[in-house]
């Protein structure tokens, strides 16, 4: 700012000194032309006269009585006030140049002229700080923007809303003070049914059986889907790893004569699934998910006509084109483009009622509910209970019926093929009699 006033005053004192100049020679130039005027005056009236003196009397009588004097001070005076208004117009055109406003527009002029330099100098930083300022907030409503996105999107999952007017839970103890746990357990980790990294024989038995399953896959955005797979029974690939590890441990005996070294083995087993993928729409919503990362997946395994299914929670969930897997799981003739493998974390049986309720796989209730003339809660045709399922396995000696899978739970509560598991078996049966009477309308159906 220092400079900048010092620029200034320069040029005002500079601009000072050439408007006196120029008063000055306006001045002269005013005086020079009434010089010229009045000599011009006296050469005119010298020329006019005859020879005699100008002193003459005739002369001054000749000379005012043809008029001459007065146009001679006509032409004096004309000359005297062109002069002044000549000197006057450029000395206040002068005065204005150097007036307070003209200085304060020649100071405007300078500033601006300072400030453009100063933006030519720096216009480099300016633009670079004005990018990354905008580059910034461009990055801040993106983010934004894709937070009220993953907000709008998650809406849908949400049973709570601003126009809401039901009573909704908020907490799991609220769910519990209204559902309390039975015997079974109240969560995956505690759930004495649920084998965990592994399955038993009886599990690996139903795959072996089922041809259909149902996959349930999570988007990156956190949108769920499921997807049918279907084949001929067997089609889902078991492989079962073990991995051996030894630990030794080096101790010393007593006498200090040697070291001894005990080494353990401790087994770690892993189950996997080969889910290959059949042709179909190519929308490819389960794939998609697992590729984008979003490996743990779900999985339903039924058998038609056994009201027991078999529920999977998989991780680490991959989607390859190994050849090896490809051409083992060929059909029809039709090699897969890809297969899904993916590791057993949780594996249990889930309770056959609601397969039960829904009369899902009696021949029956499916031609009722196609011709909309009957209502399954009155229906009196004859259903295959999970009771004469178990009672026709039984007499058997264990082995399926009419395509029906025998599912004992049992095993899971007590040593298999125990006392206390037989007797745990009986009462599940004892309960699903009395929830297919409630079925058919001879009984009300109660909690367990």
């Amino acid at each position: 700012m220092s400079s900048l006033s010092s620029s200034s005053s320069s040029s005002s004192s500079s601009s000072s000194t050439f408007t006196s100049n120029i008063q000055q020679f306006y001045l002269v130039v005013g005086f020079l032309f009434f010089a010229i005027m009045v000599s011009l005056l006296f050469a005119t009236s010298s020329s006019s006269s005859s020879s005699s003196s100008l002193l003459h009397y005739h002369h001054y009588y000749h000379y005012y009585h043809h008029g001459q004097l007065l146009r001679d001070i006509g032409l004096v005076l004309v000359g005297a006030v062109l002069s002044c208004i000549v000197t006057i117009k450029f000395t206040s055109s002068s005065s204005v140049s150097s007036s307070p406003i003209s200085t304060n527009i020649f100071m405007k002029s300078n500033v601006t002229e300072f400030s453009s330099t100063v933006i030519s100098n720096n216009n480099k930083q300016t633009i670079s700080s004005s990018s990354a300022a905008e580059r910034k907030q461009k990055k801040q409503k993106q983010k934004q923007q894709q937070k009220e996105q993953e907000q709008e999107d998650n809406q849908c999952c949400s049973n709570t809303t601003n126009n809401d007017t039901y009573t909704i839970l908020r907490s799991v103890k609220e769910l519990r003070d209204i559902l309390p746990a039975g015997g079974s357990g109240s969560s995956l980790d505690n759930a004495k049914k649920v084998l965990k990294n592994e399955l038993d024989d009886q599990m690996i038995e139903f795959i072996k059986r089922s041809p259909f399953l149902q996959l349930a896959t999570v988007d990156s955005k956190g949108r769920p889907s499921i997807s049918p797979k279907g084949d001929t029974p067997g089609f889902v690939s078991i492989i079962v790893n073990e991995e051996n590890k030894k630990i030794n441990d080096n101790n010393t005996n007593e006498n200090n004569k040697g070291i001894t070294t005990l080494t353990t083995i401790t087994t770690t087993r892993t189950t996997s699934l080969i889910i290959p993928d059949r042709p179909g729409n190519r929308l490819l919503f389960s794939l998609q998910n697992i590729v984008e990362g979003n490996t743990n997946i779900s999985i339903l395994f039924e058998i038609p006509g056994t009201n027991t299914t078999l529920r999977i929670y998989g991780i680490n969930a991959r989607v390859s084109t190994d050849i090896h897997l490809l051409e083992s799981h060929i059909a029809r003739r039709c090699q897969p483009k890809v297969v899904i493998i993916v590791d057993i974390q949780y594996a249990f049986f889930h309770c056959a009622k609601a397969y039960m309720r829904s009369g899902l796989w009696d021949n029956d209730t499916t031609s009722n509910n196609n011709d909309n003339t009957k209502k399954l809660s009155t229906s009196t045709s004859t259903k295959y209970t999970q009771q004469q399922q178990l009672e026709a396995q039984g007499e058997s000696g264990g082995k399926e019926k009419s395509g029906e899978f025998k599912v004992g739970f049992g095993r899971y509560y007590a040593t298999k093929d125990s006392f206390l598991a037989n007797v745990i078996d009986n009462d599940i049966i004892d309960h699903y009699k009395g929830v297919q009477q409630a079925i058919d309308g001879e009984g009300k159906e109660v909690e367990r």
